[in-house]
């Protein structure tokens, strides 16, 4: 324990990742993972969403066009981004490029949510992965995600079998994603 607790300390010593923006790369010297320009710019899904599936809206709605009658099992998907700009950048590096150290960075903007609007989750869980596609990538960037908010929020982490995209899920029926793609997707719990 002590070693793994040492190494960390050398590795962030030498590969501090908040040395350099992760959008623009410039020097960074704020100590976050972005400098403050891109982070100001950064997509935040803050006012504008749909309550239901967490799609960005012109207002606030309890329920977008999309989502009237659907998934009524359901009660909230909260995300932290719209899906563009760099932010869809930054999560096709992390699934498909092995920078898994974005899940730190990913999981302490899902946490920044959780504990503002929610406190009520009773456990993590990522979307599965078949077991072909994870040996060829050699990760699943949502266990790592999940694994990573986990640590941060102290909630525990289950390997539940859900398809399509969940993250969190509480008996209240609140689910939580890093951002919302424009697409439409069926929930089956």
């Amino acid at each position: 324990m002590k070693f793994k607790s040492l190494f960390s300390k050398i590795k962030e010593s030498f590969f501090n990742l908040n040395w350099k923006c992760n959008i623009c790369e410039n020097e960074n010297f704020n100590g976050q993972a972005f400098c403050d320009g891109c982070y100001k710019n950064l997509p935040f899904l803050k006012e504008n969403y749909c309550a239901h599936c967490g799609r960005k809206t012109i207002k606030p709605q309890l329920a977008c066009d999309s989502c009237i009658g659907k998934a009524e099992n359901v009660k909230t998907i909260r995300s932290v981004f719209n899906y563009e700009e760099p932010i869809d950048k930054l999560i096709k590096e992390f699934k498909y490029n092995n920078k898994r150290y974005l899940g730190d960075i990913f999981a302490k903007e899902l946490s920044k949510i959780y504990f503002l609007e929610f406190m009520a989750v009773d456990l993590i869980t990522f979307v599965p992965m078949s077991l072909k596609r994870q040996e060829k990538r050699g990760y699943n960037q949502s266990e790592i995600l999940a694994k990573k908010l986990s640590k941060i929020i102290g909630v525990k982490v289950e390997n539940c079998v859900i398809k399509n995209v969940i993250y969190l899920l509480s008996l209240n029926n609140t689910i939580f994603s890093l951002f919302a793609k424009q697409k439409t997707f069926r929930l089956k719990l």
